[in-house]
């Protein structure tokens, strides 16, 4: 039994899709759990606030990462972290 061009075509098609699609899946998952593993060590502890970061990160996944990425995500550098190099301001 031989298979044609077009079905050689649409099966090499389908195995990019599929690597693809796989890639991105990676992606998302290695996002979510770097926004976890910032969320437990970077998240202050105020009230309950940690643990209700921790939970929407768990259960609404990479959505609920990019949520936290974008609306709570510490924006300052950790204490301690070096100043930008150069002159200092006024000089």
């Amino acid at each position: 039994m031989e298979t044609s061009a077009g079905e050689a075509a649409g099966g090499a098609f389908a195995c990019v899709i599929s690597l693809v699609f796989g890639l991105v899946v990676l992606a998302m998952m290695a996002f979510w759990l770097w926004m976890l593993i910032d969320v437990i060590t970077k998240c202050p502890s105020e009230e309950n606030k940690k643990l209700i970061w921790i939970l929407v990160v768990i259960f609404t996944g990479a959505i609920g990462a990019a949520v936290y990425y974008f609306v709570q995500r510490p924006k300052n550098p950790p204490a301690g972290a070096l100043p930008p190099s150069g002159p200092p301001p006024g000089a």
